[in-house]
C-alpha cells in the first residue's frame, strides 16, 4: 500500500509541476475495468476559447489490475454543456498473468505479475452542468488504447 501512496504523491508533484498557470482543479470518481480517482489542474484560464486543457493523475485498481498514469486532456467546449475530449499521456500498469506458468502451477505459487508502462490515447464525450458558482458537475466517456481501455468518470470542476 506505501508503494501506491508513493506512487500517487510522485504523480501529483509532477502534475503541480506543470501547473504554473493552473486555473480550475477538478476530481474524479474513475470507473471501468479497474476503479479509482483522478485529479487535475486547468492549465489555460483563457475564457475567449473554446478549449480547456487539463494535467490529470489518475489511480485505479481491482484485483487484477492497477494503474496509474498522467495524461493532457484538451475538452472541446461545443455547447454550453456538451463537449468532446482528447486525451494522450502514460499509464503504468500492473496485471495479473492470465494463463499462469504452462507447466503448471503447485499450491505454493503466488499470483505472478506483468507490468510495464502503456501509452494513453483516448477519446471521448462529456456533459458538465453548473452546481454553483464557478463549479460543475461533470460526467464523461473516453475510450481508446490505454490500460484500463474506457471508461465513465464522474467529477467536479472548481
Amino acid at each position: 500500500m506505501t508503494r501506491y501512496v508513493v506512487i500517487i504523491v510522485c504523480l501529483i508533484s509532477v502534475t503541480c509541476l506543470f501547473a504554473e498557470h493552473a486555473g480550475k482543479a477538478k476530481v474524479a470518481a474513475v470507473m471501468g475495468l479497474a476503479n479509482g480517482a483522478s485529479i487535475g489542474l486547468k492549465l489555460n484560464s483563457d475564457a475567449s476559447t473554446n478549449r480547456d486543457c487539463y494535467i490529470n493523475a489518475a489511480f485505479c485498481q481491482n484485483s487484477d489490475l492497477l494503474m496509474a498514469g498522467i495524461n493532457y486532456e484538451i475538452r472541446f467546449n461545443h455547447t454550453k454543456h456538451f463537449y468532446t475530449l482528447l486525451i494522450a499521456g502514460i499509464d503504468y500498469f500492473r496485471v495479473v498473468e492470465l494463463f499462469g506458468d504452462p507447466g503448471g502451477g503447485n499450491s505454493e505459487d503466488k499470483d505472478k505479475f506483468d507490468s510495464g508502462l502503456m501509452p494513453h490515447v483516448s477519446g471521448g464525450i462529456g456533459y458538465k452542468t453548473p452546481v454553483g458558482k464557478n463549479m460543475h458537475l461533470y460526467i464523461e466517456l473516453d475510450v481508446g488504447v490505454k490500460a484500463s481501455i474506457g471508461n465513465i468518470n464522474i467529477g467536479l470542476t472548481m
